[in-house]
């Protein structure tokens, strides 16, 4: 036997093991259960993938049950590394995956969707609600964007997701990170209304077409496991983070930046987090916010604004809001932080329904905008 059959016959044997490893795991194990219950740490390569194979979303989901912390760390799959002329869009999830080096392990598992099968899974279990503050615009769209609290089915919360919004020449950078903020508001908001799936989730047969939506190494159990995991656990804090970047001129577009993955802060971008995480400090840290007055009552916002500061609270701001009246009064929550959501929902008096994720990294991480059916009786110290 030459030295070129051996190594065949070692493949083969080595293929052999793994899949009847994965065979036999399939029927006896429920990994993502057992880490959970031993709290032990893990994470999960997460795609979306458009239907010519282009990557629309890639993030690492990390998940912490000792702590009841998970963390999304996006990829702007708009931006490119520096040693790669093509963009992330361009590369496979696999291949786009360089978070080994910045948080010291490699995914334990996968979890594919191609944009029209995460519609799917979205439409499947009922859609989400989100609110937009303005109206908003998508290049060559299907969908309407009013203001105010807005029903999504799947289709349309993957445009919402992934479309493009016009913005003048010279701004596209710009517009891909915006389309990023939309993509992690979109998935913040669907895990946070996933207690509201728990009935659904539980229900014979459901894990399994759900499971069959995405390309996963995940066992039907697992996956069922890890989406009523998020739907059960009431502690349980979701965080976003994203690879830092940095401009750079475009050399094919000498009217145009380009987004270049800032590879030597991401490794200390994830070790801020875990620190402070360890810390406990993001359970504690400040949440400054502003105050919006959608009603025609004079002075609410600066009212509103002055309880809140005497509760320890920092609000920046009380201005109005632009597009009155609002009927219902909502939290929008900006830096996506599931802790700094639930604080601003029980400072405010406003129920979980009325809590909305809607990432805009600013001063602020959060802002509360009146509804005629606000009083301050809502309010809580």
């Amino acid at each position: 036997m030459n030295r070129f059959t051996r190594f065949l016959v070692i493949l083969a044997a080595l293929m052999a093991v793994f899949f009847l490893f994965q065979w036999v795991r399939g029927f006896f194990a429920d990994d993502i259960a057992s880490r959970i219950a031993d709290e032990e740490p893990f994470s999960i390569r997460f795609a979306i993938q458009g239907e010519g194979g282009e990557l629309l979303s890639h993030a690492r989901l990390m998940m912490y049950p000792a702590e009841k912390k998970a963390a999304f760390y996006f990829l702007n799959t708009r931006s490119h590394f520096p040693d790669e002329e093509e963009n992330i869009s361009k590369m496979t999830p696999f291949a786009a995956d360089r978070f080994r080096q910045w948080v010291g392990s490699g995914a334990d598992y996968n979890m594919y969707f191609s944009e029209r099968n995460f519609a799917r899974f979205v439409d499947f279990l009922g859609g989400l609600r989100v609110f937009l503050p303005q109206p908003v615009t998508i290049k060559e769209s299907r969908f309407q964007y009013p203001h105010g609290i807005q029903f999504f089915p799947g289709g349309q919360a993957m445009e919402f997701a992934h479309g493009t919004i016009p913005l003048e020449k010279g701004s596209d950078h710009l517009a891909q990170m915006d389309r990023l903020f939309r993509t992690e508001s979109i998935l913040m908001n669907l895990l946070w209304q996933m207690p509201e799936k728990q009935e659904l989730l539980e229900k014979e047969g459901v894990g399994a077409f759900l499971h069959g939506l995405a390309e996963t190494d995940l066992t039907v159990e697992e996956f069922t496991s890890l989406w009523t995991y998020f739907a059960t656990e009431e502690d349980l804090d979701v965080f976003v983070l994203e690879t830092p970047l940095q401009f750079e001129d475009d050399p094919k577009n000498p009217y145009e930046k380009r987004l270049a993955v800032n590879q030597e802060r991401c490794e200390e971008h994830y070790q801020k987090f875990i620190q402070e995480m360890k810390s406990g400090a993001l359970d504690t840290a400040s949440f400054p916010m502003d105050v919006q007055n959608g009603t025609e009552r004079g002075g609410l916002a600066g009212r509103v604004k002055q309880f809140l500061h005497g509760s320890g609270t920092e609000v920046l701001y009380a201005d109005n809001y632009d597009l009155k009246p609002l009927p219902e009064s909502v939290v929008l929550e900006r830096s996506g932080s599931f802790s700094v959501a639930r604080r601003m929902g029980y400072k405010t008096g406003r129920e979980r329904d009325h809590v909305f994720f809607l990432r805009q990294p600013l001063d602020i991480s959060g802002t509360f905008i009146l509804g005629d059916d606000f009083q301050i009786k809502d309010l809580k110290y």
